[in-house]
């Protein structure tokens, strides 16, 4: 028999009215039935299992095997209820749903994978209240077969998690399972504090991304079911009636001294999305920040687009136990709060004011940027030779959010300097233009190997900021920034840890990284230095590494560079890892 309800999460009570000792007992007495009152030859009532820890507003489902009829007896603070199940005429798997939300006989419910209908005869008083309830199980001629008891606590909310997903992103977040996905890769920020508790982190949305918040909380869902309306309207419905309360509160710290607090309307706005999961107890809601506005009151004030306003911060706060209109929020609040910052993409300064570029038809332009993994960036580069060299990629998760955008530059001369901008949807991020000087890295390398460590000693760099590598066997080993002031003073030393085989040094811009160096089969033969020479003496070395005897201690190698395919994005977040130090 189809469920006359909607689908939701419960408390499940597996109660048998009666297990018959055998299938072919149990199919006999489907078939035949002899008795009315239940006393199948065989058959144990009795309740199975509980589970636990759910609140008044969710629904209890007892499971159950009906042999003809029984009943159910429901005893505890503010409510009694009995349902008789069953005419004696059927036998099969029913579940009796109890929706704590629903006051009196309407409580109960009845639904079965196995038969066509289950006859119900409820009575009820009350309406449901925290505290401890007694279930007693009644075979059909009357005798008690078991008694258990269940909790249930007050409605209470649990905790908020938020996450971000790019510009228009809300228009594919239509189900869970997509929700799901989104949440998997992005940085997020999970709360379970209570309001006066900020030590905790606050998650940067780049301007008018898509924001998603997941709200957990316990006794909500009955009331949410059954309303009517779409989910936003009735999730909205759910609050009111519960009694709680859901709101992006502004901090105060991002708040002008001559206005109030913005508190946009998020689940007034019809763009908002929500998605429940009644199984976990978890209430998705899509938000495109585009969409987001709200009236600033006090001086100057009126409604403003919040999704555009870099440096406004905000609190998404939830209690089921009181409204938080006068700021006043219950004791069950729990919150997370987002700051929305400027959507940039930016490279370091290694030239002056200037990105620097390496001239070759796969040199690698590697930014840091603010904007939402999975982004899609058009890197657009004019100026060389009259023409314009597009590249479009994605953001990618790392130690910050990077873009990596492979630039063909093999026509344009040393020393040209190009304009670089960024686009996000088919707009300029204004704040993201750069320019960028072509150039080569180099740098003198002085080789020093010994029993335990191979030192490779770095000066005379002629480009701010050289970024140098060594690798041995595909393997990225050491990282060091080295720039003209550094090496003019001392040098800059990397090492290498004994026992590498064939071991290879790197040059490249700070922002262009060129080349895999962690490729198994690369040789990096433009780069390599070789632990041992043919003679004793210092030699210089610029492109193919010499075979050699074990006799030579020392090797002095002149760099000029050379690249392979687009860099990893490894050595990037290596590289300035370590600049850093």
């Amino acid at each position: 028999m189809p469920s006359t309800r909607p689908g939701r999460r419960a408390l499940t009570l597996l109660v048998a009215l009666c297990v018959c000792a055998s299938a072919a007992t149990a199919a006999t007495a489907a078939a035949s039935p002899t008795r009315t009152n239940g006393a199948v030859n065989g058959c144990f009532p009795g309740v199975d299992s509980v589970e636990r820890d759910e609140a008044v507003g969710d629904a209890v489902e007892l499971e159950m095997l009906l042999c003809f009829e029984g009943s159910v007896a429901v005893d505890g603070p503010g409510y009694t209820g009995n349902v008789t199940l069953g005419d004696g005429e059927k036998s099969g798997t029913v579940t009796l749903e109890l929706d704590t939300d629903a006051n009196d006989s309407a409580a109960f419910g009845v639904t079965s994978d196995s038969l066509d209908d289950v006859p119900m005869n409820a009575t009820g008083d009350g309406a449901f209240e925290p505290g401890n309830y007694t279930v007693t199980v009644r075979d059909g001629s009357g005798d008690v077969a078991d008694t258990v008891t269940f909790e249930l606590d007050a409605p209470t909310a649990r905790d908020v998690t938020l996450w971000r997903a790019p510009l228009g992103a809300d228009a594919d977040l239509r189900t869970l399972a997509a929700v799901r996905e989104s949440r998997a890769t992005a940085s997020q920020v999970d709360s379970r504090r209570r309001l006066d508790d900020y030590d905790s982190d606050s998650l940067a949305v780049a301007t008018n991304e898509t924001l998603v918040v997941a709200l957990r909380a316990d006794g909500i869902e009955g009331a949410m079911t059954g309303a009517d309306g779409d989910a936003r309207t009735r999730f909205r419905t759910a609050l009111r009636e519960t009694g709680g309360d859901f709101a992006l509160v502004q901090t105060p710290e991002s708040t002008p001294p001559s206005r109030q607090p913005l508190t946009p309307p998020v689940l007034n706005n019809t763009e908002t999305r929500v998605l429940p999961d009644h199984a976990n107890d978890t209430y998705y809601l899509v938000v495109d920040t585009r969409d987001l506005r709200g009236e600033w009151g006090g001086t100057h004030g009126g409604t403003i687009h919040v999704g555009s306003r870099d440096g406004m911060g905000f609190a998404a706060r939830l209690s089921l136990q009181g409204s938080g209109a006068d700021g006043d929020w219950p004791a069950d609040t729990v919150a997370a709060d987002f700051e929305l910052v400027a959507a940039t993409v930016s490279t370091p300064a290694t030239a002056g004011d200037r990105t620097a570029l390496t001239p070759t038809a796969n040199a690698g332009l590697v930014a840091r940027t603010t904007l939402a993994a999975g982004t899609e960036v058009t890197v657009r580069v004019s100026g060389a030779a009259n023409r314009t060299v597009d590249a479009t990629v994605r953001a990618r998760n790392g130690s910050a959010n990077v873009v990596v955008a492979p630039l063909d530059l093999s026509d344009v001369p040393d020393g040209a300097t190009l304009s670089v901008a960024f686009e996000r949807g088919g707009t300029r991020l204004d704040e993201s233009r750069l320019t960028a000087v072509v150039a080569a890295p180099t740098a003198t390398l002085h080789v020093e190997p010994d029993e335990d460590e191979l030192w490779v000693h770095l000066s005379d760099a002629t480009h701010p900021t050289v970024v140098a590598t060594t690798a041995a066997n595909g393997t990225v080993l050491d990282t060091r920034s080295v720039s003209p002031e550094a090496t003019n003073d001392s040098t800059v030393t990397l090492s290498v840890t004994a026992g590498a085989d064939a071991s290879a040094v790197r040059l490249y811009h700070d922002a262009d990284h060129s080349g895999t160096l962690t490729d198994a089969d690369e040789r990096y033969r433009r780069h390599a230095v070789e632990r041992e020479t043919t003679t004793p003496t210092t030699t210089e070395t610029t492109d193919e590494p010499t075979e050699s005897t074990p006799t030579t201690s020392r090797t002095t190698d002149t760099q000029t560079p050379g690249f392979g395919v687009l860099g990893a994005l490894l050595a990037l977040l290596v590289g300035v890892g370590l600049r850093r130090r």
